[in-house]
């Protein structure tokens, strides 16, 4: 499984209250040629979830959880801002 290091749960949970997403949203990760992107989704049955405090921030497609097993997530400054980080 995904390790998801509790600052990036903290910032995506920060980021979808700055941008007014309803309750019910998070974010997704979808696997692109080039690297990971994030869009706001919604829950699907089969998502691996990880959440912040008592919302769901994160979640992964079945695929996508399976390609990304046993790596970790985390957050890294870098001088254009906040980045993920998958190892």
């Amino acid at each position: 499984m995904l390790v998801v290091s509790d600052s990036v749960t903290t910032y995506f949970s920060d980021w979808l209250r700055e941008v007014d997403a309803p309750e019910s949203a998070c974010v997704r990760l979808i696997l692109q040629r080039d690297g990971v992107e994030v869009a706001v989704d919604e829950v699907r049955p089969g998502d691996t979830c990880f959440e912040s405090g008592d919302r769901t921030v994160l979640v992964l497609d079945s695929q996508v959880a399976t390609l990304l097993e046993n790596k970790s997530l985390d957050i890294r400054e870098s001088d254009d801002g906040p980045q993920l980080a998958l190892s």
